[in-house]
């Protein structure tokens, strides 16, 4: 039996065709959105293509690249629209991070544990699990240590990892590297800043029934 004896349903083959159409669209929108990153209509309409194409991925995708380089109070509209549509076809933890973003008016950064193969505007973090579940107790306390490490030295370079430290316990629910990192630095400096005391609310939020 040759391929062509068994040929593929109907039904299989026109859903096949849409999808190929979505992602069609949402790259033609990708290449819109690279090419004029603060055109909030681009995100708009990328947004939409990619709820049309099958998996979490390409609007998990879409939402950092949004939230990289828009700041959430110069278009309320579509942040809150942004954040409808994670919260309805992602992961809580991961619509929990748009969320904080958004209620903050934090900017995603350029390297972000949560960018995905459809990213455009952000690349994947090397610094942190890419991977979204919990992390090992090993993994908690490397990122804490490292964390640690990176602001005690300062510059940019730590401004970056700070900003991933703390996307990944927030998407992994990683309290234990938080926990330890917040230890260590209260040693020695007086207080949090306002976005680590955010994390640690949001955390505690998410604590629920052991």
């Amino acid at each position: 039996m040759n391929r062509f004896d068994n040929p593929m349903p109907a039904g299989q083959a026109a859903s096949a065709a849409a999808q190929q159409q979505a992602r069609l669209r949402l790259r033609h929108m990708a290449r819109r959105v690279l090419a004029q990153p603060g055109q909030t209509i681009n995100h708009r309409k990328r947004l939409e293509a990619a709820t049309h194409v099958a998996g979490e991925e390409p609007l998990q995708g879409c939402l950092v690249d949004l939230f990289s380089v828009i700041v959430p109070s110069s278009a309320v509209p579509l942040f809150e629209l942004a954040c409808d549509l994670a919260n309805k076809h992602l992961p809580p933890h991961i619509a929990q991070v748009f969320d904080w973003h958004f209620a903050q008016g934090e900017v995603i950064a350029p390297v972000h544990a949560l960018a995905t193969r459809w990213s455009v505007l952000v690349q994947p973090s090397a610094a942190v699990p890419a991977r979204l579940r919990r992390a090992s107790s090993d993994e908690s306390r490397l990122l804490a240590q490292r964390v640690l490490a990176a602001l005690q030295e300062g510059g940019e370079r730590a401004q970056t990892l700070e900003q991933e430290f703390l996307a990944h316990c927030l998407a992994c629910h990683d309290r234990l590297a938080f926990m330890l990192a917040r230890r260590e630095w209260l040693r020695t400096h007086p207080e949090l800043t306002a976005q680590w005391q955010a994390v640690a609310e949001a955390l505690e939020q998410d604590r629920g029934p052991e």
